[in-house]
């Protein structure tokens, strides 16, 4: 994979874990350490050697925050969310934002039904299963 379709896909992923975030309307700290170290993870596996620092991530979603929660506000047949998750076609990779989904769902120990419903979506767009303690573990490094 060229740079550029990497940094593509990367940004992808951070847009659906900042989704993911922000679905509940709340922004909680634990959500926010899960999802910045999320992004840290995935992206190390995609462009390894290339470190991508806190700040830039939190620099990036805060650039992008606003966006997305209007977006969501304004997503009543779930196109908004559909959209982002299409942009990912390795299963793989999937396989990793999915469990990165669902650590960012229940690190504030709270599963909200905004949450369950994003990943129902997911699920039925990738044709997958929730993930296997493995790749749970994976992403929690």
């Amino acid at each position: 994979m060229k740079n550029a379709d990497t940094d593509n896909v990367m940004r992808a992923v951070a847009h659906i874990l900042a989704v993911t975030v922000l679905l509940d309307r709340r922004q909680k700290d634990q959500e926010m350490i899960e999802f910045c170290h999320s992004v840290m993870t995935i992206n190390q596996r995609l462009r390894p050697g290339v470190i991508l620092p806190r700040k830039t991530i939190l620099s990036w979603y805060e650039a992008e925050r606003e966006k997305i929660a209007i977006a969501l506000a304004n997503d009543t047949d779930d196109t908004f969310k559909t959209q982002a998750l299409e942009k990912i076609r390795d299963p793989e990779l999937r396989r990793s934002v999915l469990a990165s989904i669902f650590a960012i769902c229940i690190c504030d120990y709270e599963f909200q039904d905004e949450e369950a419903a994003f990943i129902k979506i997911a699920l039925n767009i990738w044709k997958s299963g929730m993930p296997s303690l493995d790749e749970m573990t994976l992403i929690a490094g």
